[in-house]
Parts: structure tokens; C-alpha cells; sequence
């Protein structure tokens, strides 16, 4: 067999391969813990534990090289808008595919932002301040990533951090059944990925996320400056208020 047969027979098999695993796509803002997210699906047995795929460089005919990524029947695919990104979600088109769409409240995702940003991107650090990560980064992208839920597609599937924090196990059970897993439980612990290191860039690099299981806290809000950018703002005002933040409206 000449060496082209047999990567042409190679392909053709891995083709073959992909068609059995389907792909979950994980949409969502940057700090909404989507990380926390992936790693409790994760321990799931027939579900993959990747780093953050760019699902932009996977369209048209390179589509089906996600099913590749991982030896797993359902492969995760981790990947929250950046900066300025436009048209953010472009999910390529896959046959059984479906999507998380997770949502995370105003406050705590800036809040958490700007902590990343100052700490991990530090020449950032001017452009993104408190009102531009919220009007320029969340609410667009929180805006976008409803229009999306609100389509309400059947191979979709809406998500509210806040929910997942406080009610783990039947958050995740219901994910489970919606991805088709063969997990039946809901978690509430995880294991750190086996191939790679939670890391800035990939992942959450945090400590917070190392402690291996769901950590609720209560708000705590004591940000003056970003409490008053929220509560002056009626477009953040009335998304919060889409999204079913209405008992957690700050207060000047």
C-alpha cells in the first residue's frame, strides 16, 4: 500500500470513527465558570475533560476534526467569548451537537474580570475597566448569549451559574440526561484533568478551582464604583431582570 493509500485509508477511518461521538458545545462569558462547569460534566465516564478549543478555527470541511480531539463518545468543547470578539457564538455545524448556554450575574463576572485582568493582562489593565467590562463585554455578550436561549431549540440548554453554585447535583443531573451521558447522579466534586494543567489561558488558573469540589458564597458586594455603574445602567438593569436576577438588584 503506497503511503497515500494509506493515509487516504486513515482518514476515511477516523471519518468513520467521528460519525458515533457527538459534540457539546460550552458557550458563555469569560469568569462564569465555565471551567467549574466542564470539570463536574467531566466525571462523567463517557464524557471528555479538555482544555479551552477555539471552535473558530473548525468550520466547513474541518468541522468533523472535534470528534478527533478526544477518544471519548461525547467531546466537551469549552470556549467563552473574548474581548472584542464579534458574531461570538459561530458554532461549526456538526450532526449531533448541542450547546450549554451559561449565564453568570453582572457583578460577580466583572468583579472577577477585572481582578483577572489586572492580575493575568495586566497592559489591558487601562482599556478594561469596571464600565467597559460591563458595557462593552458582558452586557453584549450576555445580551447575545440569551437571544440564543430564547430560540429555544431543542438541542440547546439554558444555565445560570448561580444555580449550578447553589443546587450542584440536580443542576447537573439535568445536564447529564439533556447531553445523552450514560451518568444518571448529578456531582457535586471533581477531579483535575488527567492530560493537561488548569491553567490562565486554557482554563481557570485560579486556586478557588482546586479544591476539587462546588463552593457556594453568598454575595458579597462592597464595590461602590461597580455597584453604581449596574444600578445606572437600564440596559444591564433590564437584562438582570430577563435573566431572573430580580431578588439580587444592587443598590446604589
Amino acid at each position: 500500500m503506497s503511503w497515500r493509500s494509506f493515509l487516504s485509508r486513515k482518514l476515511y477511518l477516523l471519518r468513520e470513527a467521528s460519525k458515533q461521538k457527538s459534540i457539546v458545545f460550552l458557550v458563555c462569558t469569560m469568569r462564569s465558570g465555565s471551567t467549574l462547569l466542564k470539570s463536574l460534566l467531566a466525571t462523567a465516564p463517557d464524557i471528555s475533560h479538555l482544555p479551552e478549543v477555539d471552535f473558530n478555527n473548525y468550520h466547513g470541511n474541518r468541522s468533523w476534526r472535534l470528534k478527533t480531539l478526544s477518544s471519548d463518545p461525547i467531546i466537551l468543547i469549552k470556549k467563552p467569548a473574548s474581548f472584542e470578539e464579534e458574531n461570538y457564538p459561530q458554532l461549526p455545524q456538526l450532526r449531533r451537537s448541542k450547546s450549554i448556554i451559561l449565564v453568570r450575574d453582572a457583578y460577580e463576572t466583572v468583579r472577577s474580570l477585572k481582578k483577572m485582568v489586572d492580575q493575568v493582562h495586566p497592559h489591558l489593565s487601562k482599556r478594561w475597566g469596571y464600565q467597559e467590562l460591563l458595557n462593552d463585554y458582558w452586557l453584549p455578550t450576555t445580551s447575545t448569549l440569551l437571544k440564543l436561549a430564547e430560540q429555544k431549540r431543542p438541542n440547546q440548554i439554558f444555565v445560570r451559574y448561580e444555580d449550578l453554585i447553589e443546587d450542584p447535583v440536580p443542576t447537573t443531573e439535568k445536564l447529564f440526561r439533556f447531553i445523552g451521558s450514560q451518568q444518571q447522579a448529578g456531582v457535586d466534586q471533581y477531579t483535575p484533568p488527567s492530560t493537561y494543567n488548569w491553567a490562565w489561558g486554557n482554563d481557570d488558573g485560579g486556586e478557588k478551582i482546586k479544591s476539587f469540589r462546588v463552593q457556594y458564597e453568598p454575595p458579597n458586594r462592597t464595590n461602590q464604583e461597580l455597584l453604581e455603574l449596574i444600578a445606572s445602567s437600564p440596559s444591564v438593569e433590564a437584562l438582570r431582570k430577563q435573566l431572573l436576577y430580580i431578588d439580587s438588584l444592587p443598590s446604589s
